[in-house]
């Protein structure tokens, strides 16, 4: 069972758009030009999309210090290194993952 940890309540929350500046900032640290959007209707709360090189960041949602700290390496030290690098070494497949490449067929009933 999950339970909250007392601490995690008393964490200060910070607006996405302080997310934005710090991913902004590890991003250029690699010298890297990837854009960092807010958008309001999303499912998740950060989402990198490497074909535009685009990061979205769940508007509405807080984050803790620890949040934006490990959404630093997960999204930008994973999701963005990994696109880049595979640019650089030519293997597309590195830089874009395989989304796209299963086709799911839609499921029929066989009465």
């Amino acid at each position: 069972i999950l339970t909250k940890n007392a601490e995690e309540d008393c964490e200060t929350k910070f607006p996405a758009l302080v997310l934005a500046s710090f991913l902004k900032e590890r991003i250029a640290e690699y010298g890297f030009s990837w854009d960092i959007q807010l958008s309001p209707k999303m499912a998740s709360r950060v989402s990198v999309e490497p074909e535009q090189k685009t990061v979205y960041i769940n508007a509405a949602k807080t984050f803790t210090e620890k949040d934006i700290t490990r959404l630093a390496v997960h999204e930008i030290d994973a999701h963005v290194l990994r696109c880049e690098n595979g640019e650089r070494q030519g293997y597309h497949l590195l830089s874009s993952g395989t989304v796209g490449s299963v086709t799911i067929l839609p499921v029929t009933s066989s009465k």
